[in-house]
């Protein structure tokens, strides 16, 4: 725990700050963030946090860029040379996996005042929403002209369905208190939504 007004490196600094925003979005929900309760929080003056961040809005987009530019799901579907089975099962995991090792930041998925205060960040949100689905568009796609996926899968709809059901399991288990694994539920979903994209023998 550091003192009122001890210096420490920038970027220390900043990870704290975020680490505090975070903190209170999931405690108190959006509409209690302030600049005041963060530095309160990490026990600086308000002029601190400005020699960091702009302001809130900077600090909201900082997060979402962790959420959002981070996030593994892209890296694993884009691999190369693995079956489509594979690359879906594993981006599912690793997407699981790093939500389960972060678990207040599903307090930002389900902010829906975040997203109208704030429209471009709500853009920010549809864009890498919209890549992510794109990304198994394409990759179902190539694995059907294959003949490993069945011809009548709808790639669109397959996409919505696979992003669909991480963000419903999240959302249960939030709700849940984070009360099991939900990496679990990675090999669970996949198998399930497998069964669409067998072939027919």
């Amino acid at each position: 725990m550091v003192t009122l007004g001890q210096k420490l490196p920038s970027e220390k600094r900043k990870k704290e700050i975020i680490e505090a925003a975070l903190e209170i979005i999931d405690e108190e929900g959006f509409s209690s963030l302030t600049i005041r309760k963060i530095a309160r929080l990490n026990k600086v003056t308000e002029a601190a946090i400005y020699r960091h961040f702009q302001n809130k809005k900077d600090i909201i987009d900082h997060l979402c860029s962790i959420l959002f530019i981070d996030n593994p799901v892209i890296s694993s579907i884009q691999k190369q040379g693995q079956d489509p089975f594979s690359l879906l099962e594993e981006a599912m995991e690793r997407q699981l996996a790093w939500i389960e090792a972060n678990p207040k930041f599903t307090a930002i998925l389900f902010q829906e005042e975040l997203f109208l205060e704030y429209p471009d960040i709500r853009e920010k949100f549809n864009f890498y929403r919209g890549h992510k689905e794109k990304t198994i568009e394409q990759l179902i796609l190539s694995a059907q002209k294959k003949g490993i996926v069945a011809s009548d899968v709808d790639p669109r709809i397959f996409a919505l369905l696979y992003m669909g059901s991480i963000r419903i399991s999240v959302l249960r288990w939030r709700s849940e208190g984070f009360s099991y694994s939900l990496r679990e539920e990675a090999k669970k979903l996949t198998g399930e939504l497998f069964k669409l994209l067998q072939p027919e023998k």
